[in-house]
């Protein structure tokens, strides 16, 4: 018995060794301004701010777990409107190729998220719009190490591989009146490459841009 119990410490041991834990993050920026000589004399402006920081555990070389919450910001000026989501995702890796300080890995994720955009119109009412969101995919990622600590990621949602299932649900509150539901419905879908429906924390654009810190 006491054989067996040392057999498996000793074994959790060299597993704690050849370990890393790392920690890292995503931030994403997009500002756009829209000037439409049609239907306005002055200039749209929007734009979403992402956060998400990132934990994980590399097992050896070839394998990592880990996981990321998302967290987004937005404003539309076209109907005063803003938004804000959190997302939780989970995610497994395995180093495909490696050439220099650069290599490939492919990265299986789960995702679970929330977001609600809130508006209001001049001499119209308030409207609101809440997302519920589930995916399951997988992402080619390159990664190029710096250093012995540190490492450059892009996540290449082009390539990506999944199904989206995304419930939406807006409420509008005319001034003066009661709350309506005017859209209630769910949506899934299989997708491959970027899809510019999917709202996701760290994800604005097709590339995700971040950084890891292996201790």
């Amino acid at each position: 018995m006491k054989k067996i119990f040392l057999a498996i410490l000793l074994g959790c041991i060299g597993i704690s060794v050849s370990a890393q834990v790392f920690v890292g993050g995503q931030f994403g920026v997009n500002l756009a301004s829209t000037n439409n000589k049609l239907t306005s004399g002055s200039a749209i402006s929007t734009s979403s701010f992402s956060l998400a920081p990132n934990v994980g555990y590399k097992f050896n070389d070839k394998i990592s777990t880990g996981g990321r919450i998302g967290l987004s910001f937005g404003a539309n000026g076209a109907d005063n409107s803003n938004l804000f989501g959190v997302r939780i995702q989970p995610y497994f890796r395995y180093a495909l190729l490696s050439l220099g300080n650069f290599s490939i890995a492919a990265e299986a994720n789960i995702g679970f998220g929330v977001q609600n955009t809130n508006g209001k119109s001049e001499g119209i009412g308030t409207s609101k719009m809440s997302s519920l969101n589930f995916s399951v995919a997988a992402v080619p990622v390159l990664l190029y190490q710096l250093n012995k600590h540190i490492a450059l990621e892009a996540n290449l949602n082009i390539l990506r591989l999944g199904v989206n299932v995304n419930n939406t649900k807006i409420t509008s509150t005319p001034n003066g009146g009661n709350p309506v539901t005017t859209k209630d419905d769910n949506v899934t879908s299989f997708i491959l490459g970027a899809n510019a429906n999917d709202v996701f924390g760290s994800n604005i654009g097709a590339v995700t841009i971040g950084f890891t810190y292996a201790f």
